[in-house]
């Protein structure tokens, strides 16, 4: 029973850092469409260092139940 909670809490940790880690991206796609050039170059760089901490955390940019399951009721428009 304890093995499943310490599992079960790092599966949980790894979301949380993933839904951080996806805020951050978010809000540096946002800084992109700044019309200061300052801004718009902190971006880039907040997005390479999101980049960086997927690739060293070792966090999946994807949620694995996403790509395993998708739900067939589910439409993907693209536009």
């Amino acid at each position: 029973m304890q093995l499943e909670s310490v599992s079960e809490s790092g599966v949980r940790e790894a979301e949380r850092c993933r839904a951080t880690l996806h805020s951050v991206e978010g809000l540096a796609l946002l800084m992109l469409c700044s019309s200061k050039p300052i801004i718009r170059k902190q971006a880039v760089v907040v997005l390479k260092e999101t980049r960086n901490l997927f690739t060293a955390l070792n966090v999946p940019k994807v949620s694995p139940h996403l790509t395993s399951n998708p739900n067939p009721n589910c439409t993907l428009y693209i536009l």
